[in-house]
């Protein structure tokens, strides 16, 4: 079978090309490639700049020391209404419930607070798992409540002692 003078070209511009690419990526790769990485890393600090968090607009006078909760029973159908100092723990069954920091809103916006828990519960064994950490939103109780399944723990407002 024989090769036909088109054919012959073709295989020769495959094999240019083929060495071509060799060449190029040997050479210029690095360079493109450190390139790209700096390029990506300007772009990771753009980004970081808008992401970052500044506390100068952040009102602290809305951060109170004291949450109320409202922990519910299920087994037994009893719910208390308890007051935490940020800061302090409480043990309930096999619960812990410790308040990081409590938010209120201004007055002039909706109601609102915001009570950042952290939920242990304490096994057979001893152990204790944090099974919640997050922030509870009194004006939303279906989406940030614990629902456990003998205990639902709601948060209810701040106050300042």
């Amino acid at each position: 079978m024989a090769m036909t003078k088109k054919t012959k070209t073709m295989l020769k511009n495959k094999f240019l090309s083929c060495v071509l690419a060799i060449f190029f990526g040997t050479f210029f790769a690095p360079a493109l490639a450190q390139e790209a990485n700096s390029a990506q890393s300007a772009n990771e600090s753009l980004q970081d700049e808008k992401l970052k968090i500044t506390f100068d607009k952040v009102d602290t006078s809305r951060f109170y020391n004291k949450a109320v909760l409202q922990i519910l029973n299920k087994t037994t159908a009893k719910s208390s209404v308890i007051e935490l100092s940020v800061g302090e723990k409480i043990e309930i069954g096999q619960l812990s419930v410790k308040v990081n920091k409590c938010w209120q809103a201004p007055l002039d916006q909706k109601p609102d607070s915001r009570i950042l828990l952290e939920v242990f519960e304490t096994k057979s064994a001893g152990l204790a798992k944090r099974i919640f950490f997050g922030w509870m939103i009194s004006s939303s109780p279906s989406i940030s409540s614990l629902e456990h399944p003998i205990y639902d723990v709601t948060a209810l407002s701040c106050k300042n002692k």
